[in-house]
């Protein structure tokens, strides 16, 4: 029997960003539930807000007024898409399936594992960019694929951005590490900072949880960490590794929070008087932040004082959230970004002529840099042509600067793209809070009242949480626990 994970995507009319009235949301939900119990599925009710829930045998599917999403046998979705087609209180538009889930036993999975190591090992080195020696002992370079590796390297010391080398990359055809046509920013700093590409190893960076259900997730220290030097051939020299590195500290000060003394110092903001809040401890050690005004005349502003490890928990409860919905938070505010973006430039000759000189004069250099890496170019020579090219580039990318009507577009969707990337490729769920995640991710806080947060990310997502006390016998928040107010995208 084969699952997947999928989205019934529906349409209700009296809910966008929260309901038009409690009538509204009764009815929507007591409809959804009816339809489920009659196809022999048993519903959960949510409680303060949170959204229903529908189960039957080992399937599991979530109730939210934007979509059913969760993990489903994949015979019974015709069956229910015709089902729910019945419905007045919402509309059925699309169905999209992601990843298959197959119910095999343990035994049967380590056969299927045994069939295919060949092919999983031969996956391995090729993502690795590397690949086997004639004698199948040895690993040698791939050099189609660390021309792209000493091409990044050398763009980004020549003082080119993340951003700008992504989008060369994707206009010269290039595939990432994924096989992804699009590159962007977060792939880019990857292979920057990857010891891999200067013939060294860290080896446990990552590491899977010890009860079930085991969950990969990043090396914050719970285990030691191994350094190996030279444990394969090196595609670029360590000075040129090293020197891009510190260059990538240079350029990171705008980001996260190297120059702040505390994690959340000028990060939260009064939602009443505008003021950014300060920090407070007693002696025992309790840390709280407190709106300036407030402490200085509390009678100007009745903001008061928050503790930082609800902050903290909140944090923890925001990206749980948007880790669990981000196939619908962020992909369709990008999608809604890039089509605008698209109609920007659409019928305009101008723009289309410097996209197609920015790919030719980018196409230029990656042959150059190919054919400098076999050694079929004289050293002075190369340098002198890309040099050239470098400039070519940096004119058209102004030009095409000059005639976008809306230059912040682009910079939006990048900065909210390495959000995304960043939420992707973290941790599938946070059980505690995670520093450099939160520097990574949040930009500014609104304290909308004492009890009421509202988180802005890079790119302009913002979503609010509830400040909740902690009591005994309460159940750690889950996931699939859905924002009272869901998301905005603001600049």
């Amino acid at each position: 029997m084969a699952y997947r994970q999928v989205y019934f995507r529906i349409r209700t009319d009296c809910y966008s960003s929260g309901w038009t009235s409690d009538a509204d949301r009764t009815a929507f939900k007591e409809e959804s539930r009816r339809l489920f119990q009659e196809l022999g599925w048993a519903v959960t009710f949510g409680h303060n807000g949170s959204c229903d829930t529908a189960a039957k045998d080992r399937q599991d599917l979530y109730l939210h007024p934007s979509s059913f999403s969760g993990v489903i046998d994949e015979d019974s979705i015709q069956p229910l898409q015709e089902q729910l087609s019945k419905a007045r209180t919402f509309r059925g538009y699309h169905v999209d399936r992601y990843e298959e889930y197959r119910d095999l036993s343990d035994e049967a999975y380590r056969v299927e594992l045994d069939a295919k190591r060949d092919e999983i090992t031969d996956y391995i080195l090729e993502k690795c960019r590397t690949k086997r020696s004639k004698d199948g002992k040895n690993l040698e370079i791939h050099e189609k694929e660390a021309a792209i590796i000493r091409l990044i390297f050398t763009r980004y010391l020549s003082g080119e951005s993340t951003t700008e080398i992504a989008a060369a990359l994707t206009d010269m055809g290039l595939r990432t590490r994924d096989g992804k046509e699009q590159w962007n920013t977060f792939a880019v700093s990857y292979i920057l900072q990857n010891e891999k590409y200067i013939g060294d190893a860290l080896c446990q960076k990552t590491l899977a949880t010890d009860s079930f259900p085991f969950i990969k997730k990043r090396n914050q220290g719970e285990k030691d960490q191994y350094y190996v030097d030279a444990t394969h051939p090196a595609i670029i020299p360590k000075e040129m590794f090293d020197r891009a590195n510190a260059l990538i500290q240079r350029r990171s000060s705008t980001r996260g929070m190297s120059k702040k003394k505390y994690l959340l110092t000028k990060t939260i903001h009064c939602g009443l008087c505008g003021s950014v809040f300060s920090r407070k401890e007693t002696k025992s050690g309790y840390v709280t932040w407190a709106c300036r005004t407030h402490n200085d005349q509390a009678q100007k502003c009745p903001m008061g004082r928050i503790p930082e490890s609800k902050v903290y928990a909140a944090f923890v409860r925001m990206y749980n959230k948007l880790k669990y919905h981000e196939g619908i938070i962020l992909k369709p505010v990008l999608a809604q970004l890039h089509d605008l973006n698209d109609a920007l430039q659409r019928d305009n000759p101008a723009m289309l002529e410097v996209n197609r000189a920015i790919a030719t004069a980018s196409e230029q250099s990656y042959k150059v840099s190919a054919l400098r890496s076999r050694g079929l170019l004289d050293e002075a020579a190369c340098s002198a042509k890309l040099l050239d090219i470098e400039a070519k580039l940096t004119e058209l990318r102004r030009e095409r600067r000059r005639l976008l009507k809306n230059e912040d577009i682009e910079e939006v969707m990048d900065t909210l793209r390495q959000t995304a990337d960043i939420i992707h490729s973290g941790p599938e769920r946070l059980d505690s809070f995670d520093e450099a995640l939160f520097a990574d991710l949040v930009e500014k806080i609104t304290a909308e009242s004492q009890t009421r947060i509202r988180f802005r990310l890079y790119g302009g997502i913002e979503l609010t949480e509830q400040l909740r006390e902690r009591r005994l016998g309460c159940k750690a928040p889950i996931p699939g626990d859905q924002p009272k107010e869901f998301v905005r995208l603001s600049h």
